[in-house]
């Protein structure tokens, strides 16, 4: 897939729109959250210096690992002990998840569109993503949890900057029952993968992000190479809209796609099940404990 080319320089004004904003700090955050989620060598020092540096990010990561979801016995003072209590890869996802989750600030709501609602699919997304490379491939996926809550990064962008085409799609989605994706590129000539695509790449996010969000529609439409984890990902977002959870840009899916990359990546339906359980459970114990 690649970006229509009658709408390339709406695009680049689009990202550059995006950039003279607060997004791009919080984007930069995010940015340096995956280099150290993808370096073997990064330490939880380096991790934690970024966070020290982001006094609201600090701040939200201790609140969290105070809740009663993490259960400490004693109250967590400072981010060096929250690294002690719940370990370095824990809190490498819980400081992404927290810079990410900025993004999706309160907005409209229409035709079971929300922000919140995109937020939790993103969650559950980039749950399943991570338990699928740990349960099918026995790999920790580095970038499998970031490309979850990553992926419908586009619908955000154009909530924020083009408000009024992101209504149109979603009329024009409800009106005629098509995925959202579809009435954007009937409405506006492009989806929010694309969007979703040029941002991730102008941050300089790893090309398997990039291409994993331009592609999550239909992995079979890319030609860049290893597209498991764009495979995984359609699995992760099918799943999550197929049992309703958060927001569904796609109610009428293609189980073409789906099937394909089952067995592309010869994971079994049982697999699928097992996964989708666990998912729903710890989405609802986030949910009582008032993070999401």
């Amino acid at each position: 897939m690649k970006t229509p080319h009658d709408h390339t320089e709406e695009l680049r004004h689009l990202i550059e729109q995006v950039n003279a904003t607060s997004i791009s700090s919080i984007g930069s955050v995010v940015t340096r959250i995956i280099a150290v989620i993808n370096d073997p060598d990064a330490t939880a020092k380096e991790l934690v210096e970024i966070i020290l540096t982001d006094p609201p990010l600090a701040a939200n990561v201790l609140r969290l690992v105070n809740s009663a979801y993490c259960a400490p016995k004693n109250k967590i003072a400072d981010i060096q002990q929250a690294v002690i209590f719940i370990g370095f890869e824990a809190l490498k996802e819980l400081a992404l998840n927290q810079k990410v989750c900025e993004i999706f600030k309160r907005g409209v709501k229409i035709n079971g569109y929300s922000r919140e609602k995109l937020w939790k699919h993103s969650v559950a997304v980039a749950l399943f993503c991570k338990m699928i490379y740990r349960k099918e491939f026995a790999q920790r996926g580095e970038n499998a949890y970031a490309l979850g809550l990553l992926h419908d990064l586009g619908i955000i962008i154009r909530d924020q900057f083009q408000n009024e085409m992101l209504l149109m799609a979603l009329q024009a989605a409800a009106q005629k029952n098509l995925p959202l994706n579809d009435a954007e590129r009937e409405t506006c000539g492009y989806d929010h993968a694309h969007i979703g695509m040029a941002l991730a790449e102008n941050w300089c996010l790893p090309e398997e992000i990039v291409f994993g969000i331009g592609y999550h529609h239909d992995p079979r439409e890319s030609q860049d190479g290893d597209t498991t984890l764009s495979q995984v990902l359609h699995i992760a977002n099918y799943c999550c809209q197929k049992n309703n959870i958060g927001y569904c840009d796609a109610p009428l899916q293609d189980p073409a796609v789906f099937t394909h990359c089952c067995q592309a990546l010869k994971i079994e339906p049982h697999a699928i099940d097992l996964v989708m359980g666990e998912v729903q459970q710890k989405i609802s114990d986030m949910e009582a404990e008032g993070l999401l």
